[in-house]
């Protein structure tokens, strides 16, 4: 849909939710869905999250930075392998990491350094509902990861 034809779709669906109409929509445009009143997030054909887009930032787990590097990909490469880092991305020329707790930004931050990896701004930022979906992604997965790794212990 165009810019302005989707505007005005979401004019209309902003003017039904004030006369009390329920609207369902769905959408994989984070920054929509931002506006509704309700987010059930979806993966694998599984509800993962169901909340407003407040409460789904407010607790999403861990502290989001937000990093300029020149190089995004090796910086990505380098956090994943941190125990403290829960998950990266590149968002643009820019990287977007959940540290799992705030008092590991200095041992991460040392560990870029060791690694030659070098960055001009490191910024604490409120999480996107993309930044959530991520987060509540990444933890699923490594749940499953955890959970196979268990079952096979216990096979062997």
């Amino acid at each position: 849909m165009d810019p302005v034809s989707r505007r005005k779709f979401w004019d209309l669906i902003y003017q039904l939710a004030g006369e009390g109409v329920s609207v369902l929509a769905t959408t994989h445009y984070m920054d929509e869905a931002d506006y509704c009143n309700t987010i059930g997030m979806m993966y694998e054909g599984e509800m993962i999250a169901l909340a407003s887009p407040e409460r789904l930032k407010d607790e999403s787990p861990g502290t989001l930075v937000q990093i300029e590097c020149a190089h995004p990909s090796d910086l990505v490469k380098s956090l994943l392998e941190m125990p403290q880092v829960a998950n990266a991305a590149v968002h643009g020329s820019l990287v977007h990491a959940t540290i799992v707790d705030a008092l590991d930004i200095p041992i991460v931050q040392q560990q870029l350094r060791q690694n030659g990896l070098e960055y001009s701004i490191w910024e604490a930022i409120r999480p996107s509902l993309e930044d959530v979906f991520i987060g509540v992604v990444s933890q699923q997965q490594n749940d499953v990861q955890i959970s196979s790794l268990s079952q096979n212990r216990e096979v062997a």
